[in-house]
This record gives structure tokens, sequence and C-alpha cells, in this order.
């Protein structure tokens, strides 16, 4: 995993162009590309499902997707050493933030916090993001 820092640090409620792009950088970190090669999915979309299409876009681009699930205690049993996107609280204002983590076999562990202030989120994780490479049948 190449260790990839956000550039810009805006809330999420800010102008666009200020928005901070601490998930494109995790997602760059976790596909060990520079952050300039990964789009910032939320200043291109202001609302949830387009920022999600072009999520997809990107990744299935890079033969990739990706599957988001509410954090619970079942992820352990089935995610155990998997290296993930973890959402949760910001400590530096009343929305989320993003992380790359590792599923433990009773939690999970911080192993990147794109912010320069390394301080993670606040608390348990809101939910988990899983990257997998795209499995595709040979050509006949």
């Amino acid at each position: 995993m190449k260790k990839v820092h956000q550039t810009l640090f805006g809330r999420p409620d800010g102008p666009t162009a200020e928005i901070g792009n601490c998930y494109p950088a995790c997602v760059a970190s976790l596909l060990g590309l520079d952050l300039a090669k990964v789009p910032h999915f939320h200043q291109l979309h202001d609302d949830a499902e387009g920022a999600l299409d072009e999520i997809l876009a990107f990744l299935h681009g890079q033969g990739y997707s990706c599957l988001r699930y509410e954090w619970a205690p079942w992820v352990n049993r089935y995610l155990p050493g998997a290296l993930a996107i973890f959402g949760g609280k910001s400590p530096r204002g009343d929305w989320l933030h993003a992380v790359v983590g590792q599923v433990t076999a009773d939690g999970w562990r911080l192993v990147h916090d794109p912010h320069p202030s390394g301080a993670g989120i606040l608390g348990e994780p809101v939910d988990v993001e899983l990257l997998f490479p795209l499995m595709r049948a040979e050509a006949a």
C-alpha cells in the first residue's frame, strides 16, 4: 500500500472546489496511485448517487469495484485482515472522514489517515468499503 495524503481540507458543506479529498486519497493509497490520477468524486457530483456512479466508473476502469457495508461485528468474521476504507466521525468537525484500516478479529485498526494530523476517526467506524479486483471470464 502506498500512503497518499489528502491535499484539500474543506468541509463537505463548503465551496465545491475546497471539499476535502480524504476519500480519493484512500482510494489512491489502496490502489498504489498518485492522488492526481484519482478523480475527486464529490467535487464532480454534489449528489451521493452521482458520486457513486463516478466512483464505480473509475474503479471499473482500474479493474476494481467496491462494496460498502455498515460497520457491524459480522464484518470481522468475513473480512479478517482485509485492508479497507473506513468512514467515521471526523475529529475536526461534524462530518465524516475516510481512513484506511485493517479488519481485525475483534474490530479494526488504523493503517493510514490521509489527513496530516493522523488523528483517524472518533469512535467506531460508521461504514467499511472494500475494494476488490474484478474477476472477468476469458473471451470465448
